[in-house]
């Protein structure tokens, strides 16, 4: 044979090499003609969210496979694979073996998959079913052992989102005001000038005015429940869940529901995400870019009038200040630091009819309490904190159902959740990471056991063992292969949609 021939094996192998190289093309191109379009910041900040998201997903991915994997073992059955992303073409980055298993990364970051010796699974692969059941193959198990081998992942999931939820209530504890500290009631924003990816700017407002609560509203209840702090009461994920709060107003107890469409405005950008926040008294702060730093007024002076406007919460600043313009002046009486004698300062507002006098965040700083939990202690609310997530997203898709909730703004896929990741980096640093690394956990085993009967998902294999523990014999196999065919074009088409909706977002689209 000359060197220039090439076995099938090989012709194989370069052809396959070939794919993955066209498709690395592909992306090289869409990234070059995104620069040229002028999306060089949009592509920047999902190379970083994809980093980001390879990280934490890489995490999940490996501890839900071992679910299953381990159980597989425990159970005597063998595992020909084990692989983080997908070796799509047969192509992989790294794999090596031992014992009756191949461990491997995969070129293709969209999950990754356990083979079990007699299972079908999403890789179709049937030609066993052409010889009779062996001991070590997963149909030759009990119906109850392979159950456990198909909840393992999820299982392993949730342990993984309480787990890493609780320490952080350990490590970090949990900073909380207490409602005996509220003594003002509560602030409300009505409006407030927003500007928008495309450049637009058009005034909005908050979730908490479109529900109806105002300024010095005193919270009472949710749900007819008295809860101990104010963030049980101004959490957005409320708005998931069908409620209603009790406040009072001007000595009278008010019933404010919580609409259908609530949560909907919020994905929507119709209104800003806030329900309400303290009611502090009129400490500010200032920069130095600001009328009233230039004229004097610093970062934890009190205001106490505005001309001859008695101020006593920064509420009657916003209160006082919104129908000034450009041109106008203001006469200020504050404390310097709060104490001490008045001082009284008359200067010219901005070309926004604005001081550039803002909250004094520090004064809602020191009313918050540092709830600290023992290590046991702190699994009691990292349980609770994991499973109102999963109920979230039962209440989430209810009301994705009914209309409620627009599916476009609500669902996304690895995109959004690479973007999501970037955001809360951003903001938190690693403590960001662990916390949505450990929520999003929570949220892979709920899509995960979602019992459809669609045998991609682990709920769809599961769904299809209890209906063989009830009859007392398996599903035909044909109807099994049927599923499993829409399940796999649901899932696809599902994938494709919600990346690529992710995408258009990115760019505004």
């Amino acid at each position: 044979m000359s060197s220039e021939t090439q076995t099938p094996h090989n012709e194989d192998k370069t052809k396959k090499r070939l794919q993955l190289l066209s498709v690395i093309a592909t992306i090289v191109a869409i990234v070059v003609v995104a620069y040229a379009r002028g999306y060089g910041d949009q592509v920047i900040s999902f190379s970083k969210a994809a980093g980001l998201l390879l990280i934490g997903l890489s995490v999940l991915v490996i501890i839900h496979e071992f679910g299953h994997f381990i159980a597989a073992k425990a159970f005597g059955m063998r595992v020909e694979r084990f692989y983080l992303f997908f070796d799509a073409f047969d192509i992989k980055l790294f794999s090596f073996k031992r014992g009756d298993t191949e461990y491997g990364i995969g070129w293709l970051p969209l999950g990754g998959y356990v083979k079990i010796s007699g299972l079908v699974d999403e890789n179709m692969d049937k030609d066993f079913l052409q010889s009779e059941p062996q001991p070590w193959e997963y149909r030759s198990k009990p119906v109850w052992q392979r159950l456990i081998v198909m909840v393992g992942g999820v299982v392993m999931n949730v342990i993984l989102g309480i787990l890493i939820l609780s320490m952080m209530k350990f490590y970090y504890g949990d900073k909380r005001i207490p409602m005996d500290k509220v003594q003002n009631g509560i602030e409300v924003t009505d409006t407030v000038k927003v500007k928008f990816k495309d450049g637009t700017e058009k005034k909005i407002t908050s979730i908490g005015h479109v529900i109806g609560f105002k300024t010095g509203d005193e919270i009472v209840s949710y749900n007819g429940e008295k809860l101990p702090y104010f963030e049980d009461y101004s959490k957005i994920g409320l708005l998931i869940k069908e409620g209603y709060f009790e406040v009072k107003r001007n000595n009278e107890v008010i019933k404010l529901n919580v609409p259908d469409n609530a949560i909907d405005k919020v994905q929507s950008e119709e209104v800003l995400p806030e329900l309400f926040t303290i009611n502090i008294p009129a400490q500010i702060y200032t920069d130095s870019s600001s009328q009233a730093f230039k004229a004097g007024i610093k970062t934890g002076d009190v205001i106490k009038r505005i001309d001859s406007q008695d101020i006593k919460l920064y509420s009657d600043v916003i209160r006082y200040m919104k129908n000034k313009k450009s041109g106008d002046s203001v006469n200020v009486t504050y404390l310097k630091g709060g104490v001490g004698e008045a001082i009284s300062i008359s200067f010219p507002l901005d070309s926004n009819g604005k001081m550039g006098v803002y909250k004094d965040e520090s004064v809602i700083t020191n009313l918050q309490t540092t709830l600290n939990y023992g290590f046991l202690g702190s699994f009691v609310p990292g349980t609770v904190m994991a499973f109102d997530v999963v109920a979230d997203n039962i209440a989430g898709l209810g009301k994705i159902f009914t209309g409620n909730l627009s599916a476009r703004k609500s669902m996304t896929g690895i995109v959004g959740m690479g973007q999501v990741y970037n955001k809360v980096v951003e903001g938190s640093g690693f403590k960001g990471f662990l916390m949505l690394t450990g929520l999003i956990s929570m949220m892979l085993a709920f899509a995960n056991i979602f019992p459809l009967p669609l045998p991609v998902l682990d709920g769809g294999h599961v769904v299809f063992l209890l209906i063989e523990w009830i009859m007392g014999k398996p599903v035909p196999m044909k109807i099994f292969f049927i599923a499993q065919n829409i399940g796999l074009v649901v899932i696809l088409g599902l994938m494709i949609l919600t990346n690529l909706n992710d995408v258009l977002k990115l760019f505004g689209i």
